[in-house]
């Protein structure tokens, strides 16, 4: 008797462990499976000229980034604006919006990823568990600004490159004052001499 309880209650444990199976413990191609079927029950609405004309300056493909990661960038040819982010196991899907610093932005408002692209790098964030997923990923393109930045740091506000101690500026010095001219002296003529007095006594007639 107790052993035909014993087995029921292995039996049910067993059942409810199935059922509350964790979604981590799902291999890679049932998460794919499961990422199909939820963009695909979504509403994919065309997207506006604006948010088309940030979309075709996307740097697609598979990005190389630091510490080994690589991100997958791959557009969606059916719905045009529309991009899968892949880093690893996880996935994200995304569309661009505007920015008022010139930077493309990605964003999966359902899943809270978010790709930016700068000009000499891209990052992977999850702003709804606020991590960074990837960082300093760099397509050829960005490479090359990455590369040219370094050789040549661009100039701080003050005019002096980054990273430096502006020297004082050099002010002009003033030329010598020049010497007054020499007086010049006009020459006075020595004064005449007294004539000699007469002193021979005159001739008594």
């Amino acid at each position: 008797m107790k052993i035909s309880r014993l087995f029921a209650q292995l039996a049910t444990l067993s059942l409810f462990t199935s059922l509350a199976a964790p979604a981590w413990s799902q291999t890679p191609a049932a998460k794919r499976e499961q990422f199909k079927k939820e963009t695909a029950s979504q509403i994919e609405a065309p997207l506006p000229p604006e948010l088309l004309a940030i979309a075709e300056r996307v740097q697609t493909g598979r990005i190389p980034c630091e510490l080994g990661h690589n991100v997958g960038v791959l557009p969606d040819d059916k719905s045009p604006g529309y991009f899968t982010i892949t880093n690893g196991t996880q996935r994200f899907r995304l569309i661009p919006v505007p920015t008022t610093t010139g930077a493309i932005r990605l964003e999966d408002k359902a899943r809270g990823g978010v790709w930016l692209q700068l000009a000499n790098k891209s990052m992977l964030l999850d702003e709804k568990n606020g991590k960074r997923l990837a960082d300093e990923c760099l397509s050829p393109s960005q490479k090359l600004v990455a590369d040219a930045m370094k050789a040549a740091p661009p100039a701080s506000i003050l005019g002096s490159p980054a990273g430096t101690v502006p020297s004082a500026p050099v002010l002009p010095q003033a030329a010598p004052a020049e010497a007054p001219p020499a007086a010049v002296s006009t020459p006075v003529a020595a004064p005449a001499a007294p004539a000699p007095l007469n002193l021979t006594p005159p001739t008594v007639r």
